[in-house]
């Protein structure tokens, strides 16, 4: 999912997702031109631990044990 379509998703600004990519090395699946694709469920991870005011993990591997556990 590219950050524009994850900013509607999560009803935030495109540049706050961009910002979470960033500082929490957000899963990316892929680039076409300038434009990459991350991973939304890992996105829904790091929004959902900031929401809830729980420190976000530092890797998109512990953060996907956070949902299967």
């Amino acid at each position: 999912m590219t950050a524009a379509r994850a900013a509607e998703h999560f009803g935030r600004a495109e540049g706050t997702i961009r910002c979470w990519a960033n500082r929490y090395h957000a899963r990316r699946l892929g680039k076409i031109g300038r434009t990459v694709y991350y991973d939304l469920r890992d996105l829904a991870v790091i929004e959902r631990q900031i929401r809830n005011g729980h420190p976000v993990p530092d890797t998109w591997q512990a953060r996907a044990d956070l949902v299967s556990n």
